[in-house]
């Protein structure tokens, strides 16, 4: 194309832009067939972009693997991990599946040919036809702005000029010409979808076949799997948990054993120990708000026998919570861990389940009461009383009736069941009576020292000795 043929199209152009040339419009029919093709172009083009991405995906890897399909890679990989860890139950499965994979990947591999050879072959020729379409569209509107600027050049001129004359009739040959190559363009664009039909046919036909192969081999796999024995995870994992958590235990109390032996423990019934255990166990600051609930994986633990108060309100959120509020008092039943307690609510309503203990204070449980005294037949009231007698722990001012004083609350003790024996004492004139003591009481003590006016009777408890 010459410049001066170049410079006229171009005139045309602005000319139309601004309004001032005249142009050569097509015909209404033209102009629905035109825009009927612009939108089959535009869906054929998004169609063909997927079609490609999909084939690939199933075709080709990556890196390496470029050559294998991404199953046939992920098959393999399965079956070497299996036949190269220790004999297991998860590798023997491993190498099921492995294979299994492999298997449809060579099914996959003949689908995928199909697919290439026939629906994207088709899908291919579709967008050569359109590609030429758009082709066909560029030179059309070139000629048109060809003719038309000869066409407004005659009619410009004030004398017949046989050349410009001529030149008009080249164009509008030319044009002519380009529009019905367009328009059989745009009629087979739009009318020919028997032969892609018919091989979307054949891609759907080619895919059933290829899952029912893969369907039938994994069910094979599965059926396979019934001669494996399987262990829960979640139990392995609680296993190794509980596992860990007794480690941790013993080791806790090797170390608070072995770092000091405290001299005096508090009763639990007194502040210090209230603080303490509060401390410990809520974990929670006075001045903000509930601390962040603990993990909810509880594994069990001991059991225990406390009283605990709401500090916050808590609304249970799973199976086997117990909703809280401030100021409930709750009877500890078991404590699950750490963070964790099953209570029941000490209000006789029978509510129980699980609250976080760092939601909760200590408090000291009520006392159950204690079993009444009850003397022997030989009790001797005018016996010289035992350093243990004089020193009070007999009323012999209340009406002669012989009960013991109350026995001192002991550290980390709940009265909730009798007495416990007492703890090993010796009394001193025991060294000295120069070992009358012998032998020792029924009741569990060791301090046994025979009276001399009633043998078989404890100068220091009055029991008989067995």
């Amino acid at each position: 194309m010459n410049i001066s043929k170049k410079l006229g199209q171009f005139k045309q152009w602005t000319g139309e832009k601004l309004g001032g040339a005249q142009k050569t419009e097509t015909s209404e029919e033209f102009k629905n067939l035109e825009h009927a093709t612009e939108q089959r172009k535009a869906e054929y083009e998004k169609l063909d972009l997927q079609l490609n991405s999909f084939v690939k995906s199933i075709s080709r890897g990556e890196g390496k693997d470029k050559d294998r399909s991404p199953m046939e890679a992920f098959g393999s990989a399965m079956s070497t991990v299996g036949n190269t860890l220790e004999a297991s139950a998860y590798t023997k499965a491993l190498i099921l599946v492995g294979d299994a994979h492999t298997d449809v990947a060579t099914s996959q591999r003949t689908f995928v040919n199909i697919v290439k050879d026939g629906y994207l072959e088709e899908m291919n020729r579709q967008m050569a036809d359109v590609k030429d379409y758009q082709r066909l569209k560029t030179k059309l509107e070139n000629r048109r702005l060809d003719y038309d600027a000869k066409m407004n050049k005659v009619q410009k001129a004030k004398a017949a000029n046989p050349a410009l004359e001529e030149d008009v009739r080249v164009a509008q040959s030319k044009y002519e010409e380009t529009l019905q190559d367009i328009t059989a363009r745009m009629i087979s664009l739009n009318a020919n979808e028997e032969d892609q039909l018919t091989e979307l046919c054949r891609l759907v036909d080619a895919e059933v076949e290829f899952f029912q192969a893969g369907l039938e081999r994994l069910m094979q796999v599965q059926k396979e799997f019934a001669n494996i024995p399987r262990v829960r995870s979640g139990n392995n994992r609680a296993e190794y948990k509980r596992s860990i958590s007794a480690a941790s235990s013993l080791y806790d109390t090797h170390r608070d054993s072995t770092s000091h032996t405290p001299a005096f423990t508090p009763p639990l019934g007194s502040n210090a120990s209230v603080g303490r255990l509060t401390r410990s166990n809520s974990g929670f600051n006075s001045g903000g708000g509930p601390p962040p609930l603990p993990n909810r994986d509880p594994t069990p633990s001991r059991s225990n026998s406390k009283q605990t108060r709401a500090l916050y309100q808590f609304d249970a959120e799973g199976p086997g919570e117990m909703s809280i509020r401030k100021g409930d008092l709750i009877n500890v039943i078991e404590e699950v861990d750490e963070g964790w307690w099953i209570g029941e609510m000490a209000d006789g309503s029978g509510q129980r389940g699980m609250f976080p203990a760092n939601y909760c204070e200590v408090v000291e449980a009520p006392a159950a009461p204690l079993p009444p005294y009850r003397p022997p037949s030989t009790y001797n009231a005018g016996v010289d009383a035992s350093p243990r007698l004089a020193a009070g722990n007999v009323n012999a001012s209340g009406g002669g009736r012989g009960y013991p004083a109350p026995v001192p609350s002991r550290a980390s003790y709940i009265p909730s069941a009798p007495v416990p024996s007492r703890p090993q004492y010796e009394d001193p004139r025991s060294s000295s009576a120069g070992g009358a003591a012998g032998g020792t009481c029924y009741c569990g003590c060791a301090e046994f020292v025979e009276n001399a006016f009633k043998p078989g009777q404890c100068r220091s408890c009055f029991h008989n000795k067995h």
